[in-house]
């Protein structure tokens, strides 16, 4: 019972507060799942952002 119970504790612990690494881990493999999906969105969303800052940037020089 004393060893269950001590798994559990871990496992929740786990949970509530993972290491780094496997946050990180989770995060990577769930941006790689989304590119994959919508690789095309990714694409155009990539070339906005890119076209913003090259506006901010310009705009900026200016003043």
């Amino acid at each position: 019972m004393n060893i269950k119970l001590e798994e559990v504790s871990e496992e929740v612990e786990e949970i509530l507060s993972p290491p780094k690494k496997t946050l990180l881990k989770k995060v990577l493999e769930r941006v790689e799942s989304i590119i994959q999906v919508y690789p095309v969105h990714i694409v155009g969303l990539t070339f906005a952002i890119g076209i913003l800052i090259g506006v901010a940037i310009s705009n900026s020089q200016k003043d």
